[in-house]
């Protein structure tokens, strides 16, 4: 396994960077929720989800791990190391929630049984929740990480584990971690100890990638007409748009805006109370207010594209003035990842 170098790093960060984003887009979605079944845009606003912004969370595992096996690794390092840049926010972000739901006895907290506040944390229990939903990633990433050891023992091991993440994908049942978090953690793996190239300088790699991404949808669309297994058929559409998407970050050159690549963890940790704080009450009210059906569908398209820009701004906005005046704070929420 090799180091990455700056040209590779920086279609990586390319890569994290648009699925960063994109995650925003579906997650914004939810604030439209009050309409979905008023208007056919919010079909059409599905169809996107689904077809353009799906790969998001699957390639950021596919990041991650291609990113931790790339270089030989102590596992005490690997565990310290995410213990600072992913447990510690995981367990931090939502504490300051729970603290602010607390003081103003938001959503009847206090009725919470010791249960209850372990499935605000850690999205197990299938009681009240996660307070903080998107930290799912968080949780199924570190719980990978410690799996650190399994991996590089010998093939045969890799394969194995190989062939169970592919049989749990394909079930579309989540148990503790996510049914495609550990697929595409092992797709990283193996990106990394075989020596996937993130160039496509000739072009019959590109074109094996688009086949590949062809038969996909084919047999998506072969199995959706013979079993109607809706969840198969998205989780085939989700692993060609990964491709595609490879296929892109390959051409980009690290095309990105330095603002948003330096804050992208920060962007994920945030965007979600920022939406749930800001634009939920207000867009609903703004939908409510709006007659004509016409006018109402322009008006949910330019939220959808429009508050994730804003959610973004108010991110790097908040990020900024932490660093400034609560320079300690905004290291443990961001992981100690580096600054502006």
């Amino acid at each position: 396994m090799d180091t990455i170098n700056k040209s590779i790093s920086k279609k990586i960060d390319f890569l994290r960077t648009l699925m960063i984003v994109f995650v925003l887009f579906i997650h914004n979605t939810n604030t439209i929720s009050g309409v979905k079944e008023q208007l056919p845009v919010f079909w059409a606003i599905q169809q996107i989800n689904l077809f353009l912004f799906s790969p998001s969370v699957p390639l950021l595992y596919f990041i991650s791990a291609y990113l931790l096996f790339m270089q030989k690794r102590n596992y005490c390092d690997v565990i310290k190391k995410r213990i600072r840049q992913i447990l510690i926010p995981f367990l931090l972000w939502p504490t300051i929630i729970l603290i602010l739901y607390l003081s103003f006895n938001y959503k009847n907290i206090r009725s919470y049984d010791f249960i209850d506040y372990l499935d605000a944390y850690l999205g197990i229990f299938n009681r009240k929740g996660m307070l903080l939903p998107h930290f799912w990633f968080l949780r199924d990433l570190f719980i990978l990480t410690l799996l650190y050891p399994i991996f590089s023992k010998n093939k045969v091991l890799d394969f194995i584990v190989f062939g169970f993440a592919i049989i749990w994908w394909l079930s579309g049942k989540s148990f503790i971690i996510g049914y495609n978090s550990l697929f595409y953690y092992m797709l990283g793996y193996f990106a990394a100890k075989y020596n996937f190239s993130w160039y496509v300088n000739k072009t019959y790699k590109t074109v094996i990638f688009l086949i590949f991404s062809l038969l996909l949808t084919v047999v998506g669309i072969i199995i959706t007409y013979l079993w109607k297994d809706i969840i198969l058929i998205q989780n085939i559409i989700i692993l060609s748009l990964c491709t595609l998407y490879i296929i892109i970050a390959n051409y980009s050159n690290g095309m990105v805006t330095e603002k948003i690549k330096k804050y992208s963890f920060w962007i994920y940790c945030i965007h979600l109370p920022i939406l749930m704080t800001f634009f939920i009450k207000l867009e609903n009210k703004i939908f409510i207010s709006v007659a004509n059906s016409i006018v109402r569908g322009v008006v949910i398209i330019s939220c959808y594209y429009m508050i994730p820009i804003v959610t973004i701004a108010l991110a790097i906005l908040s990020a900024d003035f932490l660093q400034r005046f609560v320079p300690i704070m905004y290291g443990l929420l961001n992981g100690n990842r580096r600054k502006s």
